[in-house]
């Protein structure tokens, strides 16, 4: 074997060792928000609301975001929501709200349903 050959197939053996090196392992990155109450901020609170009962007080340095009211016997009793005294909801059906009614830290919801229960869940914002 002569000198030219030997430094070619060196070279090749070079270039292909630095292209094995140069390749990454494939890693996946989270597509959704970083919060600072876990990677699941959901909540839900459930109560027999039968005189504007309390379902909910938002006690953290957060917004929460109300998605979903359910209540028993959906199509039958109006379930209704009041934040300060002021509704906020009221419907005969179960209900999701595309964004959401926002609950200042500090705020409380009160629910009323003839006696029934009501639940609503939704997340936490920063």
């Amino acid at each position: 074997m002569d000198y030219k050959t030997l430094l070619s197939f060196g070279f090749v053996l070079l270039c292909t060792s630095v292209l094995v090196d140069s390749l990454q392992n494939a890693t996946a990155y989270s597509s959704g928000p970083t919060v600072s109450l876990g990677s699941n901020p959901i909540a839900n609170f459930t109560q027999t609301c039968s005189n504007w009962q309390t379902i909910f007080t938002n006690n953290t340095t957060q917004t929460f975001i109300i998605t979903d009211v359910v209540h028993a016997y959906p199509g039958s009793y109006v379930a209704s929501l009041r934040q300060n005294g002021q509704s906020i909801f009221e419907s005969r059906d179960n209900h999701h709200f595309n964004s959401g009614l926002a609950i200042q830290p500090g705020q409380s919801i009160e629910c009323y349903n003839n006696g029934y229960n009501v639940t609503i869940s939704g997340h936490y914002v920063h």
